[in-house]
Parts: C-alpha cells; structure tokens; sequence
C-alpha cells in the first residue's frame, strides 16, 4: 500500500465516521460578564457554606432538556436544595457580614445514560469551609438564588476562592 494510500485512509475514514454518527445538539450557554452579574445581582458576599439540607421542591431545571434515544425530548429533572452561607464580607446590598443566608439551589435527579451539554450545578463539601464569591438575586420567599439562573450557576455566578480557608 503506497503512503498516498495510507494518508488517505487516515483522512477519509473519520469524515465518514462524523456523518454517520450525527450530531449533538448541546444548548448554548450564554455567560454574563463580571459587570452584568453585579448590575442584575441584588447581593454580592464572600461566604462560607455551613449546613445543607434537601427540600421537598421537585422540579426541572429550567432551559435544559434531554433527548432520549428515540427523538423524545424530556426536562432535565431536579430537586430543591437549601445552603446556608455564613457571610463573611458584603460587596453589595443589605446583608450583616456577620450573618447568614439561605443559597437556594438545585441538584439533578439521577438519569439512565449520559446528559451531553447537560447544567453545571453547584455542589458544596461542607468539611472543606471554602470560601466562594456569589452573585445572587433575593427571591419572593427572602432566599437567595444564583444571579442568571438555576441551569449553570458554577460556570460564572457562585465561584470557589482558591486557598486554603480552614
């Protein structure tokens, strides 16, 4: 087999792998800036979280779905998680730094098979007592919730400090 041969096979047999795989469709994720998040945001802390605890909300998270393997497409399913942060320093709005607040957010529900483009939720080790940057909006009920959304709120909105805090 000449070289010629050879390179070809290299660059022919992945074009016909992509068309015959198809493609993902992953929903786009629209990040704000730093300035966007501080202007929508009703608080701004630097915060340790202490206690967390599972509600008994059952819902979707809001923008994401899943396509399953025959074409139907279903909500990603979530359940509602309290997080209490202690408030170590107040960059805006009305929080005591030495108080704390309720973080509201989500977990997803367990699924079968992979979620491709799926959220990027946060999840806190309590026993490492990082301290996290968060830019969050006050809910009706008086917790607080991620500034742009519940679907990606580790990407930009809730951000682990590096070092260590113990």
């Amino acid at each position: 087999m000449s070289w010629i041969t050879r390179r070809m096979r290299w660059i022919v047999a992945p074009a016909v792998l992509t068309c015959l795989v198809g493609t993902a469709e992953a929903p786009r994720v629209q990040l704000l800036s730093h300035s966007e998040l501080l202007a929508k945001s009703d608080v701004v802390i630097i915060g340790t979280p202490v206690a967390t605890r599972d509600t008994e909300e059952e819902t979707t998270i809001p923008g994401m779905v899943r396509q399953e393997p025959d074409g139907e497409r279903d909500q990603i399913a979530a359940l509602g998680i309290e997080t209490t942060i202690r408030v170590s320093v107040c960059l805006k709005g009305q929080v005591d730094s030495t108080s704390t607040v309720i973080l509201h957010h989500l977990q997803q529900t367990p699924m079968k098979g992979p979620v491709v483009g799926g959220p990027d939720l946060i999840t806190f080790d309590l026993a490492t007592r990082r301290n996290y940057l968060m830019f969050l909006v006050r809910e009706a009920d008086g917790r607080f919730a991620p500034t742009g959304g519940q679907a990606h709120p580790s990407l930009n909105a809730i951000l682990e400090l590096a070092g260590d805090h113990r």
